[in-house]
Parts: structure tokens; sequence; C-alpha cells
């Protein structure tokens, strides 16, 4: 969602084309012109007229640790003055780096860019994630980071090619620290709640 003339009559969600058991939801970066409690106000009465049930929210993850700590803090204030916030999915991300070399998260959501392929020249590679352009404020794909072609990428999964970056050394901007520390842990046998949620309904929700 994105703040510009006549938003409210251009943006449409067409809902109908989807399963009724489909999980709708929205999101903004916090930068430029979407800077705007008005903006957030009408987000809000949006999500709530197309019965959507999330809207993620989060400033731009180009900028700077410093810079984005501030950014995260202006939001948190600006959204609690907002009507129908409680629609609102605050991303509270900062930059960081994983704890081990291993990029566990590679394994749930590699990424197929266009970036060509320096040993061959062909377009296409396969990046552990869609934010490596975080690192060291690149924002294009570096062959530094890539897994393999994309006709490798099920040998990659399999463990027969290794990952080719550190990321304790090469991933200073990423963004899902946590998560990759924590599928550290699982790994090594520290830390496993799967008991916990035996049974319950789980639902899955992924931003398109």
């Amino acid at each position: 969602m994105n703040n510009f003339k006549k938003w409210e009559q251009l943006i449409t969600l067409p809902v109908e084309r989807l399963g009724a058991k489909t999980t709708y939801g929205l999101s903004i970066c916090h930068s430029g012109d979407n800077k705007d409690a008005d903006f957030l106000r009408g987000v809000a009465a949006f999500a709530e007229r197309h019965a959507v049930s999330y809207v993620r929210v989060l400033p731009d993850c180009m900028l700077p640790q410093d810079a984005l700590v501030r950014e995260h803090q202006e939001l948190v204030k600006m959204l609690d003055g907002v009507a129908g916030g409680q629609r609102f999915f605050h991303q509270f991300k900062v930059h960081g780096s994983p704890c081990q070399s291993k990029c566990h998260q590679s394994h749930f959501r590699p990424y197929l860019s266009e970036a060509v392929d320096p040993a061959t020249g062909k377009p296409g590679l396969v990046f552990p994630c869609d934010s490596v352009v975080l690192n060291d404020q690149a924002q294009k794909f570096r062959p530094r980071y890539a897994l393999c072609p994309p006709e490798q990428v099920l040998e990659y999964l399999d463990g027969t090619i290794a990952q080719a970056f550190d990321a304790r050394v090469h991933c200073t901007g990423c963004v899902f620290t946590r998560n990759v520390d924590m599928l550290d842990r699982f790994v090594r046998g520290e830390e496993d709640r799967f008991a916990e949620f035996a049974g319950a309904e789980m639902q899955h929700e992924n931003f398109v």
C-alpha cells in the first residue's frame, strides 16, 4: 500500500478471485509519503471494508541501524494514535549477523533472482532469501551470496552443494537473525517447542 493521489479509489483487492479460506494481508513501508497518520487511518478503514486480517508496517530496511531504530520508535508512537490500529502488525526488523556461518533459513525460503551468473553469463541465480540486498547497503544481488543455479537447487537443499559465504561475516544486514539463530538452536538440539503446539490448528501466513 502506498500513499498517492486517489489511492483509495485506484487500489482494489479482488477477494472474489481467491478462496474463502485465504488470509488477506497488506503491507506498508513507513517512508516517504506513507509517513502520514491520515494515510494510516485510511488504510485501517480500507482493511475493515475488505475484511483484511492484518496490515504489516515496517520502516525502510535499507536505512543504517541507528536510523532504522529511530524510525521504529516513530512508528510505535504513530500507530498508538490510529483508530483501528489493532489490525496493524509492526514488524520490528533490525540489522544483525547470525551467530553461525550456516544460513538455515535458506532451506525454507530460497529466492530465485534474475541476477546474472558470472560463471555462465546467464540470468538466474538462487539466493538464501530476498533480503541479501541489505548487506553492506548493496541494494543488489551480489554473486557472493548466491547458493547455486536454479537447476541445482535440490542439490543445495540435499547438502551436496555447500553454502559459499559465512553468514557471521558477510550477512551484516540480515533482518532475519532471530529466525536463523532459533533454527540453529533447534538443529543443535537446544530448542524444541513442537510439543507445546501438538494437536493445535496452525495457520500459515505469507507476504505476497
